[in-house]
């Protein structure tokens, strides 16, 4: 046994010592965050402290954490590429402070079972992270983006500024017609400069990785349907740290005050720990 355990590098007493009873409350919530990995396999038990007390569990983050790890839970780490960052050029420029204030677009793209390709137009409100539109099609063209957009005019009202990139169908005459009509300003990003759209951008990383690389449609309706389902969840449900855990709907409920405070705070912490990624380097 001695030598058994030196070459594992396990205690013996891990040998002759029963390992203590689970009481009967941490079992219950091991077993709701199993569910809820499961049911979220990308979230994380950061995520699954904040749903689980909004759920009623009178729980802390350091507990939920010792469970996490007790269960063998884990978000599968995904090797992510260095990003080009280019030029120093400020994110805080045309920030929005309220909603309908920036509106970002951007394309994604992904495939069904048949290997053809399906084209996702995703729209945010850049001010609570709110997902306003994702829509699946084979292709989708300005005069489709038109379209989309004026549905979500007669639902919303009219945005201040349209952040998106120098796409064909974001720098066609009918858009730049349309929002000449609705007194809308196309705000166009440096070519090359996707960090200038940052919002969008991490929306569609968000969306990437807890839903378009877990599925594999078998048609653009399938797809639909599952976008829709997304996009109600992230929108109401999903906590979201850079909203101090707050769902985009839940946030939006709350005083004006106490939204500047999340946001103000989110972005403090943010640059910190840029600070801190720098000294480190």
């Amino acid at each position: 046994m001695r030598r058994a355990c030196r070459v594992v590098g396990q205690p013996r007493s891990t040998q002759r010592l029963t390992p203590p009873e689970i009481p009967s409350e941490d079992q219950a919530l091991i077993n709701w965050l199993k569910e809820f990995s499961i049911a979220h396999p990308r979230w994380g038990y950061k995520r699954a402290y904040h749903i689980a007390r909004a759920e009623g569990w009178i729980v802390n983050k350091k507990r939920v954490h010792r469970l996490w790890r007790a269960a063998g839970l884990k978000v599968p780490y995904r090797k992510r590429k260095k990003p080009y960052r280019g030029a120093l050029l400020g994110m805080g420029v045309h920030q929005p402070t309220s909603e309908n204030v920036i509106w970002a677009l951007d394309f994604q793209f992904d495939q069904t079972k048949d290997m053809k390709v399906v084209k996702i137009l995703n729209i945010i409100d850049e001010y609570a992270r709110e997902a306003l539109a994702l829509v699946a099609s084979r292709s989708i063209k300005a005069a489709d983006v038109v379209e989309i957009l004026d549905d979500l005019l007669a639902k919303r009202g009219r945005p201040y500024f349209i952040r998106c990139d120098n796409g064909p169908e974001f720098i066609a005459e009918v858009l730049a017609s349309w929002a000449s009509e609705v007194g809308t300003t196309l705000y166009f990003i440096t070519p090359g400069s996707p960090w200038l759209n940052g919002r969008i951008g991490s929306f569609n990383a968000r969306l990437r990785d807890e839903l378009l690389n877990g599925e594999l449609f078998e048609s653009i309706y399938e797809a639909q349907i599952l976008l829709d389902r997304w996009r109600d969840e992230y929108n109401n449900y999903r906590p979201h740290s850079s909203l101090g855990y707050h769902s985009p709907k839940s946030f939006l409920a709350l005083p004006t005050t106490q939204q500047r405070d999340l946001l103000i705070k989110s972005s403090r912490l943010y640059h910190w720990k840029g600070q801190r990624r720098k000294q480190a380097a």
